[in-house]
C-alpha cells in the first residue's frame, strides 16, 4: 500500500514557536504540513513569511474563534480525507515534539500502516513537571480500565492516525479531552496502539507556555472518562470467556440472600472487576421467577447437611451453580462466536435451499411478475436478518447523502435491497432462456471488440454495483460470442455461479483461485488465460488479500485491488472499465471506457506502483460518475468505508510491502 502522509500542527497562542517550528519541518522532513490555527489572538498566517506561504507544501487553516485542540484535529482529518492522504500526523505547536523524532514514528507506520502509532515521551529529568508525569501514569490507568489494553503514554500529541479508522467517527468532544476519547474509541473497535519511545524538551518553567485550563480541562477529562467508564461497563465485545465470568458472578450474586440489593451488588462488581454490567445482571435474574421455590430449599437443606446455617448454605449453593452456569455458558457464547463470525460475507448466496429453490420455481414456472412480486415479502427479511449488508448499506447512503435523515436513509436501504432482488431474479429467468429476454443497449463495445479481433487478451475492471454478467450480452449483437472469466474465490453454494456453469447463455464462468483450505495461484491461472486471448474480469472494489490501495471514492478512503492493473502491466495487455446497469424495468446498458495501457517494461518499480493507483483513481471516478445516474445500483453489502480487507478463510498471503508516497516520487 502507498502510504500518504500528511503533518498536522494545531496551534493556539504559539507566536514564539510556529514560525520555527514549521520552517523547521519544511526543512527537515518531506511530508505535507497542515497547520489549524485554531483562532489565536496573532492569525498564524500573519507570522509567516511570504516565501512560506507560497511553499506548496504547506497549508494553513484557521478557525475564527477557538475551538478547543480537539476540534482543530477534526478539521485536520476532514482536510486529510478530502485530499486522500492515508494517515495524518499530529505534533504540538510549542516546540514540545522534536522535528528529529519524526522519522522513528514513520519507520514503525511503515511496518503497521493500519495500527495507531503513539509517541511515548522519555519524562525523565528536572525539567519535566511533576503534574505531568502523574498525568501521564493517571490517564493510563483509565485507558487500560476502559480497553483492558495497555498503553504507554495515552496523553501524547505525537501521534499517526490512519484515516480510514476515523474517516467515519463522530466525536463528542473539542478540547484537550479529544485525545483521550479518539483514543479509546480506535481502541474499542479493535484497532492496535503501537508505543514508539521519543525524547520531548520541556523549556524552563518561566518560558513554558500551556493552554491547558488546570480546572475546566481536568472537569471535562474527567467527565469523558467517567462516561467511557460506564460505557465500557455495557460493551458487548468482551470475550466468551469474561462474559460467561460475568454470568457465572450474577448468579452467584442472584442466589444470595440480599434480595432487593442485587442490581447494586452487580453494580459495584461490575465496577470492580471489569466484568460487563448486562451479563452480571443476566446472571441475577436467577433470584426471580418460580427458582426461589427451589433454591431457598435447596440451601436450607445444603445449609443443614453441612451443618453452616442456611445463609452459608446460599453462599455455597450460589458458588456451585455460578461454576457451573459459567461454563456452560462459555460453551454456548463461543458457539455463537463462532457462528458468528462464519456468517460474516463469504460469497454464498442467502435464504437457504428452500427459499432459494421456491424463489427458482416460481420464476422457472409463473414468470418475472410473480417472482418480483415476491421481494415485497422476501426484502423485509433480508432487511431484519442480513444485518451486515443492512448496515453497509446504511453507511453508503450516509456518505452518499449525508443530509438525508435515518428514515429516508431506511427507505433508500429497503429500495436498493428491492432494486437488488428483480436484478438477480432478472439473471435467474433469463438463465432459463436461450433467446434473449431484456432489451440490451451497449456504450463503447467495440473498446472491448478491437483487442479480440486480434486475439489480444484484456483485463475487465469492473465492481459490485448493476448487473455486468446480463448487460454484456449486447456484445452479442456485434459478433462477440465468446465466454469471459471472472475472477472470484470460490465458496460452498455460489448458486448463480451453478448455473452460469450450466447454461451456455451465460457470457461469465468463473475462474476459481482458491477453495476451503487450498493456496491459490492466481497469477499463473490469468497469464495462461491473457496468453490465449480470453478476456478476464476483476471486481476490485472487494479486496480478498492485502494487495490494494486506498483511493479516494465518494468522498472518503476506501480499499480497491490493485492486482487486475499489476497482472495488466505484466501481461502486456490493456485494462478496460467495463459497467452494466439496469434501466426501468426490461432494457440493460453495457458500458466499455477506452482501454488503458500500462507500459511496465519501460519503466521503474516506483513508476509501476503509481500507475497503477493512479489508475484506481481512476476507476474510482469513474464509478462515482456511473453512481450519480444508478445511485441505487451499489450492491457491495460489505461495510466497505470501514473495514480492513483481509484473505478469505484458508488463503495464505504473505506480507505486505508499504511505501510511502515520497520515496515513490523521489
Amino acid at each position: 500500500m502507498i502510504i500518504r502522509m500528511c503533518l498536522c500542527v494545531p496551534t493556539y497562542n504559539n507566536p514564539k514557536t510556529i514560525r520555527v517550528l514549521i520552517e523547521e519541518l519544511l526543512l527537515k522532513t518531506r511530508f505535507p504540513i497542515v497547520v489549524v490555527d485554531d483562532g489565536s489572538d496573532r492569525p498564524v498566517q500573519s507570522l509567516l513569511s511570504d516565501d512560506l506561504l507560497k511553499n506548496a507544501r504547506l497549508t494553513v487553516l484557521r478557525h475564527e474563534r477557538n475551538q478547543g485542540k480537539g476540534k482543530a484535529i477534526q478539521t485536520a482529518f476532514d482536510f486529510a480525507v478530502q485530499k486522500a492522504f492515508t494517515h495524518l500526523f499530529t505534533l504540538d505547536g510549542d516546540g514540545q515534539h522534536l522535528v528529529g523524532e519524526i522519522e522513528k514514528m514513520i519507520a514503525a507506520v511503515r511496518e503497521h500502516p493500519w495500527d495507531v502509532i503513539l509517541g511515548n515521551r522519555k519524562m525523565t529529568g528536572e525539567a519535566v513537571p511533576k503534574v505531568s508525569r502523574f498525568g501521564k501514569r493517571f490517564s493510563n490507568f483509565w485507558v487500560n480500565y476502559e480497553t483492558r489494553k495497555s498503553v504507554s503514554d495515552s496523553q501524547s500529541g505525537f501521534r499517526i492516525y490512519p484515516l480510514f479508522h476515523v474517516q467515519n467517527l463522530k466525536f463528542w468532544t473539542q478540547h484537550f479531552d479529544f485525545e483521550i476519547e479518539v483514543l479509546i474509541r480506535l481502541m474499542w473497535k479493535g484497532v492496535t496502539i503501537r508505543d514508539v519511545e521519543i525524547d520531548v524538551y520541556y523549556p524552563p518553567p518561566q518560558h513554558r507556555v500551556s493552554h491547558f485550563n488546570k480546572f475546566w480541562d481536568n472537569v471535562r477529562i474527567s467527565m469523558l472518562n467517567s462516561i467511557l467508564v460506564i460505557l465500557s461497563l455495557f460493551k458487548s465485545n468482551h470475550s466468551a470467556g469474561l462474559a460467561s465470568l460475568a454470568i457465572g458472578v450474577g448468579v452467584f450474586i442472584g442466589c444470595t440472600p440480599f434480595v432487593g440489593f442485587h442490581t447494586l451488588i452487580a453494580a459495584g462488581l461490575s465496577f470492580l472487576l471489569r466484568l460487563n454490567f448486562i451479563w452480571l445482571c443476566v446472571g441475577t435474574q436467577i433470584s426471580f421467577g418460580p427458582m426461589p421455590a427451589i433454591l431457598i430449599p435447596a440451601a436450607l437443606e445444603l445449609g443443614k447437611y453441612l451443618g453452616v446455617g442456611w445463609a452459608l448454605g446460599t453462599v455455597i449453593m450460589g458458588a456451585v451453580l455460578g461454576v457451573l452456569v459459567g461454563l456452560i455458558s462459555y460453551g454456548i457464547l463461543k458457539n455463537a462466536k463462532k457462528r458468528a463470525k462464519s456468517a460474516a460475507w463469504n460469497g454464498r448466496t442467502r435464504g437457504g435451499r428452500l427459499g432459494n429453490g421456491f424463489l427458482k420455481a416460481v420464476t422457472r414456472h409463473l414468470g418475472l411478475k410473480a417472482a418480483y412480486f415476491c421481494l415485497y415479502f422476501i426484502v423485509p427479511y433480508f432487511y431484519f436478518f442480513a444485518p451486515q449488508g443492512r448496515r453497509a448499506m446504511q453507511e453508503y447512503w450516509k456518505i452518499r447523502s449525508p443530509r438525508s435523515n435515518a428514515v429516508i436513509r431506511q427507505l433508500l436501504v429497503l429500495n436498493q435491497f428491492l432494486k437488488f432482488g428483480k436484478i438477480l431474479l432478472d439473471r435467474l429467468y433469463q438463465s432459463f432462456h436461450s433467446e434473449r429476454c431484456f432489451k440490451i443497449e451497449s456504450s463503447g463495445a467495440q473498446h472491448f471488440l478491437n483487442p479480440m479481433q486480434n486475439h489480444q487478451g484484456i483485463i475487465m475492471v469492473g465492481g459490485h454495483l448493476g448487473n455486468w454478467d446480463l448487460a454484456s450480452r449486447s456484445l452479442g449483437k456485434h459478433g462477440y460470442e465468446g465466454r469471459f472469466m471472472t475472477v472470484q474465490y470460490q465458496a460452498e453454494g455460489l448458486h448463480f455461479n451453478q448455473i452460469q456453469e450450466q447454461n451456455e447463455s451465460s457470457n461469465a464462468k468463473p475462474l476459481p483461485l482458491g477453495k476451503n483450505d487450498r493456496p491459490a495461484q492466481p497469477v499463473l491461472s490469468v497469464r495462461d488465460l491473457l496468453t490465449q486471448g480470453i478476456p478476464v474480469g476483476f471486481l476490485v472494489d472487494r479486496p480478498v488479500g492485502n494487495h490494494f490501495e486506498l483511493v479516494p471514492f465518494l468522498g472518503k478512503l476506501a480499499p480497491m485491488d490493485s492486482a487486475p492493473f499489476r497482472i495488466a502491466g505484466i501481461c502486456k495487455v490493456p485494462v478496460i472499465f467495463t459497467f452494466g446497469f439496469k434501466q426501468g424495468e426490461s432494457t440493460y446498458q453495457f458500458i466499455a471506457e477506452s482501454p488503458k495501457e500500462l507500459k511496465f517494461e519501460t519503466r521503474s518499480s516506483s513508476a509501476k506502483l503509481l500507475e497503477g493507483y493512479q489508475l484506481l483513481v481512476e476507476f474510482s471516478n469513474t464509478v462515482e460518475k456511473h453512481l450519480n445516474r444508478f445511485p441505487d445500483q451499489w450492491f457491495n453489502f460489505f461495510p466497505y468505508w470501514s473495514t480492513v480487507p483481509q484473505p478469505p478463510e484458508g488463503i495464505s498471503e504473505g506480507k505486505a510491502r508499504h511505501f510511502l508516497l515520497e520515496d515513490l516520487e523521489g
